[in-house]
């Protein structure tokens, strides 16, 4: 299970998922409770936890190859769902009137989801080839 390639491109995605529960996207110079709703944040943290488990989970399914390459599929899919909320939060705080608002972005926490959708992809690569690899073999039996 360790000695499979895919295996530690899913151990760093969910290391990486991880610590996007400590550091955050942006923040703001004023403070606005309206401009980040309770559901924005609740909705990006469900996203980050079903994320997790996802990319964890799926090192342990490595007898199901299909299911984790659904799994790894569906975690990109949450991965730019997760892009989507940060980029709703981002303008809806533009429609809110300031006279100046003044965000600092984190760049390499904004760059956390597309390193892990890179490195799921390449999972879902090595994984195919697994079952490329199985496959083969169950033919010449």
């Amino acid at each position: 299970m360790l000695q499979r390639i895919q295996t530690v491109y899913l151990l760093i995605v969910s290391a990486l998922t991880a610590l996007l529960f400590f550091f955050p996207y942006a923040q703001s110079s004023q403070v606005n409770p309206e401009t980040a709703s309770s559901f924005e944040i609740y909705f990006s943290y469900t996203l980050l936890v079903v994320s997790l488990a996802f990319s964890f989970g799926s090192i342990f399914l490595y007898k199901n190859r299909p299911l984790q390459l659904r799994l790894n599929y569906t975690n990109i899919v949450l991965f730019i769902a997760l892009y989507a909320v940060a980029a709703y939060y981002v303008f809806s705080t533009e429609r809110v009137e300031y006279t100046e608002l003044a965000q600092t972005f984190n760049f390499w926490v904004i760059s956390i989801p597309l390193i892990n959708v890179v490195l799921t992809w390449m999972a879902i690569f090595y994984i195919k080839k697994d079952e490329k690899l199985v496959s083969s073999l169950n033919r010449l039996r």
